[in-house]
């Protein structure tokens, strides 16, 4: 009877070391996930504000298409996007009507349509043309076809003919690259 008392005490029982580990695995399955969840929140407002972007510039490629005029009357030199990353925070962009037909966006109550803030503490950190950096960008679409011009200054404007421009988001270490290439095409990458 000795016997069967033993065994049954040393199947049931569990020792301070086991729970220990089990405790100790639970808390770091835990604290993984806890940190993953905060770095998937950035990511979204990263991504979001990448399509957002991306979705602003389809709707000014359409403004162009569709003539689309402000106050009854259509913009001489198409619709446009103005970004700059030289801003105080680089944290917006400017959707505009290029009604002096310089190809250059120009503040003021006439050419002002929209302005769009980037969410959360996401940055205009790069505008690439070509390998080349620049702090400011007009991405101007004219119209019918709509055409796609780019530019950089008001006597610096080109199609981009083979050139693809590159518009990368930041927020903290991550980022995304957006992708403007001559046929109007627009991507996002990583």
């Amino acid at each position: 009877m000795k016997k069967q008392n033993k065994i049954f005490k040393n199947i049931f029982g569990h020792t301070l070391i086991e729970l220990l580990v089990g405790l100790s695995i639970i808390g770091l399955i835990s604290s993984m996930v806890v940190v993953n969840m905060r770095d998937t929140g950035q990511t979204a407002d990263l991504d979001s504000a990448a399509l957002k972007l991306v979705s602003d510039i389809r709707l000014v490629q359409d403004y162009a298409l569709g003539l689309k005029g402000k106050d009854g009357a259509y913009p001489a030199g198409g619709w446009g996007v103005y970004l700059r990353k030289v801003n105080p925070n680089n944290e917006s962009y400017q959707i505009f009507a290029d009604v002096n037909n310089n190809h250059e966006y120009n503040s003021g109550v006439v050419e002002d349509f929209n302005k769009i803030d980037l969410q959360g503490d996401v940055i205009i950190s790069d505008l690439d043309l070509d390998g080349s950096q620049r702090n400011t960008i007009n991405l101007i679409f004219i119209p019918p076809d709509p055409t796609v011009s780019i530019c950089y200054n008001s006597a610096s404007c080109v199609s981009p003919t083979g050139r693809d421009l590159i518009i990368t988001l930041s927020q903290g270490t991550d980022s995304r690259d957006i992708v403007v290439n001559n046929f109007g095409l627009i991507d996002i990458e990583n």
